[in-house]
C-alpha cells in the first residue's frame, strides 16, 4: 500500500495473509519495504484488505479532487487548501473514522454530536455550489443520494455511519 518512493519506509503498510511461519520467517525481509501486519490464516484476506483499502484511498482521493475543483472555480490553488486538510484529516478525522468503527462493529449509531438529517442541507449546499460553477455533480449527489437512503430507512436522527447500513444491501448490479 505505497508509492515506489515510500517503499522501505517503516510507515509503509504492508498486508499479509497466509502461514505464520512464512510471516516470521520472512519478518526481516518483509520489514526492509515497510511496515508488515498479518492478517491471519485465510491466503484471500490481504487481497481483501489490499482492495478495501485502495477503495478508501480513492474515495478519499476523490473528495480531495472534488474539493480542489470546487476551490479552483474561485482560483483558488488546491496547494492553499492542502495543509487545512492534511491537518485535519491527521486530526478530526482519525477520531471520527475510530470512532465510526466501534459504532460499525456494535451496529449503532448513535447521533451524539451529528446525525443525518442535520448533514443532508449541507450536501445540498455541496451540490448546489458544484452545479452553479458549472462543475460535474456526481460525487456530491452520490454522498446526498445515500445519505437520502439512509434518512428514508428511519436513520435521520443517526450518525453518518448509520450510511453503512445502506452501503451493506446488495446493489441492483449483484
Amino acid at each position: 500500500m505505497a508509492r515506489p518512493e515510500h517503499v522501505g519506509d517503516p510507515a509503509t503498510v504492508l498486508v499479509y495473509s497466509g502461514s505464520a511461519e512464512v510471516f516470521e520467517s520472512r519478518s526481516a525481509v518483509l520489514a526492509g519495504f515497510g511496515s508488515a501486519s498479518d492478517l491471519g490464516p485465510a491466503a484471500g484476506t490481504a487481497s481483501l484488505y489490499d482492495v478495501a483499502m485502495l477503495g478508501f484511498a480513492w474515495s478519499t482521493l476523490l473528495g480531495f479532487l472534488n474539493t480542489a475543483v470546487l476551490l479552483g472555480s474561485s482560483g483558488v490553488p488546491a496547494t492553499t487548501v492542502t495543509p487545512l486538510l492534511t491537518r485535519w484529516l491527521a486530526t478530526t478525522v482519525v477520531d471520527v473514522i475510530e470512532d465510526y468503527a466501534g459504532q460499525i462493529d456494535a451496529r449503532s449509531y448513535p447521533g451524539d454530536e451529528e446525525w443525518l438529517e442535520l448533514d443532508f442541507p449541507l450536501m445540498g449546499q455541496l451540490v448546489q455550489a458544484s452545479r452553479e460553477r458549472g462543475l460535474d455533480t456526481r460525487l456530491p449527489r452520490l454522498i446526498e443520494s445515500l445519505t437520502s437512503d439512509g434518512i428514508a430507512e428511519g436513520r435521520g436522527r443517526e450518525s453518518f455511519a448509520a450510511l453503512v447500513e445502506v452501503l451493506r444491501r446488495p446493489s441492483a448490479e449483484a
